[in-house]
């Protein structure tokens, strides 16, 4: 009976600790997106956190265009980033997409890009 229990604890740890993440992806996101980002967003919905290597110096220059003079979080590249995809509508009613790039620890926005 007890060996049966503990890989379904080890399941429930891994699903519990794979939501926290997610929510504080969503919060980070969605405070960037107040001090940054001005504009009524409707409809909005987060997509599932994941995380890459392939993004390299050059591309977060590039992506940090966007919008110049905003608080990002600087991290050392080549190395791991989160990322989290947003799908909006926005005041004029397109539909629209970004994709936040985070830094490991969660704690601030990258870059972030137009989709």
């Amino acid at each position: 009976m007890k060996i049966k229990l503990i890989p379904t604890l080890f399941l429930a740890a891994a699903l519990l600790t794979g939501c926290g993440d997610g929510h504080q992806a969503k919060s980070v996101v969605n405070d960037f997106i107040d001090a940054n980002l001005p504009g009524e967003r409707k409809q909005v919905t987060f997509l599932r956190l994941d995380s890459t290597r392939f993004v390299k110096a050059d591309d977060v220059a590039a992506m940090r265009k966007n919008k110049p003079g905003a608080a990002y979080s600087n991290v050392k590249l080549p190395g791991k980033l989160l990322f989290i995809t947003t799908r909006f509508t926005d005041e004029k009613g397109n539909e629209r997409q970004q994709t936040f790039y985070l830094d490991e620890n969660l704690t601030g926005i990258v870059c972030f890009k137009e989709n």
